[in-house]
């Protein structure tokens, strides 16, 4: 497989917002890890399928070894963003992408699209087209945070109401939203995660935040 093209996630041409790049450059840090070539002569030789261990490398290429800080919702998300257990199942190729922070009954993959999303046993929600999409959010969610005068937390079925109430708002398509997503007011952010409540199928799991009276100059 050729990798040559791979974009490093701190490069201009990255695909990432100036507000992500920056994000990475100063909370971000890179842990040590297989090698590429180490990963392809591994699960080659324990059988798995070469088109998941090609993604897998995709993966690993760009993003293996990254610590980015905890996400806001799903426990934090992964610890480390480390490529590992290439395989096809039910669902097409479907890569683990780090192990979670703390005990979950589901881990964080990509699959044969690069979609970023969670996995139980049989089931697979992406959460982000793209693993770029996870890492905005993640940007975003801290900046709104810094930089808010209020922040409200919603739950539940409620969560609906305020879904309902975002046909006015504009989404940003930086976060590439699939289950979470984000929108913007003239003034405030709302962000809302589906995920859980799509994996388990109740509403229960529904989580938003409304964050007002920003300082949009640091945003």
């Amino acid at each position: 497989m050729d990798l040559s093209e791979r974009k490093h996630v701190l490069d201009d041409s990255s695909g990432l917002t100036d507000r992500a790049r920056r994000f990475v450059q100063q909370h971000g840090v890179h842990v040590p890890g297989w090698m590429i070539e180490q990963h392809r002569l591994h699960w080659a030789r324990a059988g798995r399928p070469p088109v998941a261990v090609d993604q897998l490398l995709w993966f690993q290429a760009r993003w293996g070894g990254l610590v980015l800080p905890p996400a806001p919702g799903y426990d934090g998300g992964p610890l480390t963003l480390d490529g590992d257990d290439p395989d096809v199942n039910a669902h097409g190729i479907l890569v683990t992408v780090g192990n979670p922070r703390s005990a979950l009954p589901y881990g964080f993959g990509i699959n044969a699209q690069g979609h970023f999303g969670i996995c139980g046993m049989d089931t697979w929600v992406g959460l982000h087209a793209s693993v770029e999409g996870w890492v905005e959010s993640l940007a975003l969610a801290y900046a709104a945070r810094d930089n808010a005068g209020r922040v409200r937390r919603v739950t539940g079925p409620a969560v609906r109401t305020l879904t309902e109430a975002m046909t006015a708002l504009t989404p940003l398509p930086e976060v590439a939203g699939l289950a979470d997503s984000w929108w913007r007011s003239a003034d405030a952010l709302v962000a809302v995660q589906r995920g859980e409540a799509e994996l388990f199928d109740t509403d229960r799991h529904l989580v938003g935040y409304v964050f007002e009276d920003l300082n949009w100059a640091n945003i």
